[in-house]
Parts: C-alpha cells; sequence; structure tokens
C-alpha cells in the first residue's frame, strides 16, 4: 500500500509540472470518478460548475487505471467526487495524494442502507444522502453565494421525484420475489426492496464450473425466478449460459456503474423498476 502511494504521488508531481489549469470562468472545477459521481454531481450542479468524469461514462469503473494527467487535473480541480467501498479503489487511492486545497467527498459515507456494498447508489434512500453529500459539498466549495440556492433547489426538486419513485418500488410489492443476477451488484437494491436475491458470480466465485452451474440452475428453478438479470456494461455471456439451462429468459438490469446513453439516475431506476416488475 505504502509503495502504491508513492507511485501516485511521483505521478502527481511530474504530471502537475507541465498542466495547465482551464481558463477561469468563475465556475468551480468538479472532477467525479466515475459515472453515478458523475450524475449526481450534473443533477445538483448543473451548468453553474465546470464538472469533468474521470471514467468515460460506458467504462467499467473496477479495473480503471488513472493516467498521470488524470490525476494531474484532479489536483488542480476544486472539489473531487468518488464513491468509495471498492467500485473505485482507484480513487480513494488517490484521494489520499491530493493537496489540501482540493475538498476530497466519499459520497459512500452518506449511505444509511447496505453500508461496505460496492453499489450502495442502487437504493433510493442512499442516493439521496449521496446527491445530499453533493449539494454540501458544492456549496462549501463555491464561494459565489448567488449558487447556493440553485444547488438546494436541484436537490429538494430531484428528491421529491426520487420519492415518488420509491413510492413506485413500494407500491410494486417486490417482497420475497427472486432476483437472480448474473454479477453481485444489486445487493443493496434488494435490500431495500426486500427481493429474494441470487447473485450467480458470488455464489461460484466468478465464472462457473458445470457442476457449480447445475447447482445454481436448481437454486434459480426452486425459487422460480423467470429471468436472469444482467447489467449490459458486464455482457451477457454467463446469464445466457445458466439461462438456458435454466430454461428462462435473460433481462437487462442497469447497476448505474456507466451509461452509453447518458441518462440520469431517476430514469434508468425507472427502468429497473419496469424489469422487476415481470420477474413477479
Amino acid at each position: 500500500m505504502k509503495k502504491i502511494f508513492l507511485f501516485i504521488t511521483a505521478l502527481l508531481m511530474l504530471a502537475s509540472c507541465g498542466v495547465q489549469k482551464a481558463e477561469d470562468n468563475g465556475k468551480i472545477d468538479v472532477y467525479a470518478s466515475f459515472y453515478p459521481v458523475y450524475d449526481f454531481a450534473r443533477t445538483i450542479g448543473g451548468d453553474d460548475i465546470n464538472l469533468s468524469a474521470v471514467v468515460r461514462s460506458g467504462a467499467e469503473p473496477h479495473g480503471f487505471e488513472p493516467t498521470a494527467a488524470d490525476i494531474a487535473k484532479i489536483s488542480e480541480s476544486d472539489v473531487f467526487l468518488y464513491h468509495g467501498n471498492g467500485t473505485d479503489a482507484w480513487a480513494e487511492k488517490i484521494a489520499e495524494t491530493l493537496p489540501d486545497s482540493v475538498m476530497k467527498v466519499r459520497l459512500s459515507d452518506a449511505d444509511t442502507i447496505a453500508k461496505g456494498d460496492a453499489h450502495t447508489w442502487l437504493s433510493l434512500q442512499n442516493a439521496e444522502g449521496e446527491l445530499e453529500a453533493v449539494c454540501k459539498a458544492l456549496t462549501e466549495a463555491d464561494e459565489n453565494g448567488e449558487n447556493d440556492a440553485k444547488y438546494s433547489d436541484r436537490l429538494n426538486d430531484y428528491t421529491a421525484k426520487l420519492d415518488a419513485l420509491k413510492a413506485e418500488y413500494d407500491a410494486a410489492n417486490l417482497t420475497a420475489v427472486p432476483l437472480a443476477a448474473a454479477h453481485d451488484a444489486y445487493r443493496a437494491l434488494c435490500y431495500e426492496t426486500a427481493m429474494n436475491y441470487l447473485p450467480i458470480d458470488s455464489v461460484t466465485g466468478g465464472e462457473p464450473s458445470p457442476a457449480q452451474l447445475a447447482e445454481v440452475v436448481k437454486s434459480i428453478k426452486d425459487k422460480g425466478a423467470k429471468y436472469i438479470f444482467y447489467d449490459p456494461i458486464d455482457g451477457d455471456k454467463l446469464a445466457e449460459s445458466a439461462a438456458r439451462e435454466a430454461g428462462i429468459e435473460t433481462a437487462e438490469l442497469y447497476a448505474f456503474e456507466g451509461d452509453n446513453e447518458n441518462r440520469d439516475y431517476e430514469t434508468v431506476m425507472r427502468f429497473n423498476l419496469e424489469q422487476l416488475k415481470k420477474s413477479k
């Protein structure tokens, strides 16, 4: 860990020698580690911040490796937002090396449900807490007091939308409905909805052997799952294999690690709700 810390620090020092800060337009410069963090920041910040995502929106963030240029740009920003809990472990390492001039905000610290899971933003309750943390950070970092009310208004408006969506999830009554998934990305969602969760790769430890697949398929059948869900970013290979053995279909369910259509959180979670309703 110490070697990694020193390596990133060295990269930051070398890269910062050649970095030039963008022309000052009076807005704070905000960097977000990957897509859900970026989306929450743009929801609250709107056009009143200079916002950049380190990981492009359609990319998988787990194995991402930032360049020296990425680190240098982040070190020149006003705010660095990241999620934590392992999904963007590289961002947590970078945050330790940044100068005091950069406000570092770990959004998962605001979570109240399934704390410690890698994808806690899939709980609507957690998402509201993380949005509030973004609003607080932008308000503190921005010296333009005229923007404070804008950030607060955007938070209140979006929280109202999520409250309404939460009521729709509750009305769908998904308690004990089986959710079979290729990858273990939906634990926080199932914790909040009380669905009966079976992530295949969590049971098998990765790509299953034929014997492991047969065991998982039996469990899926016993639980009466109608679909095996997968995130398009991860691909459907494992889901297709298990679904074929189980005699059921696959379906998309977004973990919101990235989005090729650049959609916002509420839109994706509303799509997910319609997908989950089909499982009843």
